[in-house]
């Protein structure tokens, strides 16, 4: 008895085998190389556009600082940098004759004295200036008391110490824009801080002056009446 079969059997080989697992392997890692392509691509896109917000608010804060310190630079070299407004109780008699004082200004260059004489031809205030150059104040230095002198020099020295870090800074914001560098956005930054305490630091001086000057009035005022008080006597 013998029995036909017509069924074909194929048979793998482990060549074949071999070959289907490469190809399956090849094509997960050009898969998962594709991917990451992709993501570096985005992330470096992210990147760049992250950079070019940031160069925007570094042109934005370089041109408001130029321009606050262009501002600060023209009031610093006026005559009108510091103004005291006050008056004397009484007449001062001097050398130069018999005067009322009702204020000083000054700037880097000139100081002026506000002052009404008796005799004056000019009618109203007089305003008697000298130059103080670009060295400290030394003007009238046998009637300007010590004290004074050293906090007008302070609050000058102070004022052109904050101009400086202040150009420092602007300078080291306009290379960081061109770089994109960390190193020079925090050097700036640092300088910028610094430019802006020391700025600080020359208006509290003022104010310090300003209540000296406050609280000299108000002994003049006390001298004057108690002067008073005894000729009445």
């Amino acid at each position: 008895m013998s029995i036909n079969s017509n069924k074909k059997v194929t048979l793998m080989s482990p060549t074949n085998q071999s070959t289907k697992s490469d190809n399956s392997t090849t094509n997960q890692s050009v898969r998962s190389t594709n991917s990451s392509i992709r993501k570096q691509s985005q992330s470096a896109e992210n990147k760049y556009k992250a950079l070019m917000i940031e160069k925007r608010i570094l042109i934005a804060a370089f041109i408001i600082g130029l321009l606050a310190s262009l501002v600060f630079l023209i009031c610093f070299s006026t005559k009108y940098w510091i103004i005291v407004n006050f008056k004397t109780p009484k007449p001062r008699i001097d050398e130069r004759g018999e005067h009322l004082k009702v204020g000083h200004y000054h700037g880097l260059w000139t100081f002026c004295r506000i002052e009404l004489w008796k005799n004056s031809t000019v009618e109203g205030e007089e305003h008697n200036c000298a130059k103080m150059f670009f060295t400290f104040p030394e003007v009238w230095k046998p009637r300007t008391p010590p004290q004074k002198l050293a906090m007008e020099r302070s609050t000058i020295a102070v004022g052109i110490i904050s101009l400086l870090f202040g150009l420092l800074s602007h300078i080291f914001t306009y290379y960081s824009i061109d770089q994109l560098r960390y190193m020079y956005k925090r050097l700036s930054g640092c300088l910028h801080l610094i430019s802006a305490a020391t700025l600080a630091k020359a208006q509290q001086l003022q104010q310090q002056q300003q209540q000296q000057h406050d609280s000299t009035r108000i002994l003049l005022k006390l001298d004057h009446g108690m002067t008073s008080i005894e000729n009445a006597y």
